[in-house]
């Protein structure tokens, strides 16, 4: 039982992983493209394609584990957020206006 939790907070911490970290590499390059609105939107039904799918399986498979997995999600935010100074990305973004 506890090895099941663990298992599905890891799997939750590394989707929120590729999805914030897809997020802050999509931000970086998207200076680089012409039609940025089109590139924000392909990168971000990309993530979402990728999540919700893993997410439909964790269901599929133990409807309880998705709110483990939910749970890693959301520590992973924290952490990426903390050690990767996207605050400090937000906060330039809203001075610049």
């Amino acid at each position: 039982m506890v090895q099941t939790i663990i298992t599905y907070l890891l799997i939750g911490a590394l989707l929120g992983a590729l999805y914030f970290y897809g997020l802050w590499g999509s931000l970086l390059l998207m200076p680089k493209f012409q039609n940025k609105k089109a590139y924000l939107l392909i990168t971000t039904i990309i993530r979402f394609s990728i999540l919700l799918t893993c997410f439909y399986f964790i269901i599929k498979t133990n409807s309880f584990g998705i709110m483990f997995t939910i749970i890693g999600f959301v520590i992973s935010r924290i952490f990426i957020v903390r050690n990767k100074g996207l605050n400090d990305f937000v906060k330039g973004g809203q001075n610049n206006g």
